[in-house]
């Protein structure tokens, strides 16, 4: 019969940036046999803290050889959160065969398609991923399991090219063109159809309707055009995205406050920088100080 443990000893920490994470602490099991064994230890938690997004498990515990002959490593754990996703851990360590009882961790593991909220019910299974005979393989004791939110996703603010003051004009394989918003770990945008470099600017807005232009040549290489209000946006607040020379964006009554405008090429258009564009926005905002030199915007750059 599974062993279905209520997990009643829970430290909740709240990290930096009010991020929250939970703790099991001195927890004990069995791990007998592949996921849906009867004999697996199952534990049951339902947090109820400060919702985060789950991304890393941290282990740490006591492992004791029962089944002579396994190894440390095949002990696993399979979990399912909230929403009933799962995730299938690796080994925590790399002991092969030992016997008596070793140490491991702490040790984390990136937890991959989740569903994105820590609220509610989860469990742990523990299971082996090689089943050494009838019985138990090993036992778990004084075991601590953390779940906690991991590294954050960037932030558009991270790629920032140029404070906007005025029309920007860049020309063709300009180093600007060196990050990328698209495809990394924990991206906020989905998808690869801008695999390569952009240019982001930081737009401090007064307030009031916003046009945003972008003049290009489509046949030297098909640039888009992307505004977001928020420097970790889940979409844009609008875009231009055509198969045609030039695009524009507009956000009428934009609230005042910070924006990001971002500059990329699709698909196979090398970030832009095979083409020369040039970016208006108007209305111009009154709050931005325009820097002449020359007859030339300052650009501030960040890096």
């Amino acid at each position: 019969m599974k062993r279905l443990l209520v997990c009643g000893m829970v430290v909740m920490l709240t990290a930096v940036g009010a991020q929250a994470e939970f703790t099991l602490i001195g927890q004990s099991g069995d791990s007998v046999g592949p996921v849906g064994d009867a004999g697996n230890t199952i534990l049951n938690h339902n947090f109820a803290g400060t919702d985060f997004v789950p991304q890393e498990m941290v282990v740490e515990g006591d492992l004791t050889e029962v089944q002579t002959g396994t190894y440390a490593s095949e002990a696993r754990f399979y979990v399912t959160d909230p929403s009933a996703a799962t995730w299938t851990s690796v080994g925590w360590t790399s002991t092969g065969g030992y016997t008596d009882t070793i140490h491991v961790g702490p040790s984390t593991q990136t937890m991959a398609g989740l569903g994105g909220s820590a609220l509610g019910a989860w469990s742990f299974e523990m299971f082996e991923s090689y089943d050494d005979g009838a019985g138990v393989d090993q036992e778990w004791s004084n075991l601590n399991i953390t779940i906690q939110p991991g590294d954050p996703p960037p932030s558009l603010a991270d790629f920032v090219d140029h404070t906007y003051a005025g029309v920007f004009s860049h020309s063709a394989n300009n180093s600007d063109y060196a990050n990328d918003m698209e495809g990394g770990t924990g991206d906020p945008f989905s998808g690869t159809s801008h695999p390569f470099g952009d240019v982001i600017y930081e737009l401090n807005w007064a307030g009031g309707d916003m046009f945003l232009e972008l003049l290009f040549t489509h046949t030297d290489g098909d640039l888009d055009l992307f505004l977001y209000d928020s420097p970790q946006p889940s979409s844009p607040v609008d875009y231009g995205y055509s198969s045609s020379d030039n695009e524009d964006a507009e956000y009428l009554a934009a609230p005042a406050g910070t924006y990001y405008i971002r500059v990329d090429g699709y698909n196979s258009a090398t970030y832009g920088g095979e083409n020369d564009f040039t970016l208006n926005v108007t209305p111009e905002p009154a709050s931005l100080a325009l820097l002449v030199l020359g007859g030339l915007a300052v650009l501030r750059r960040r890096r």
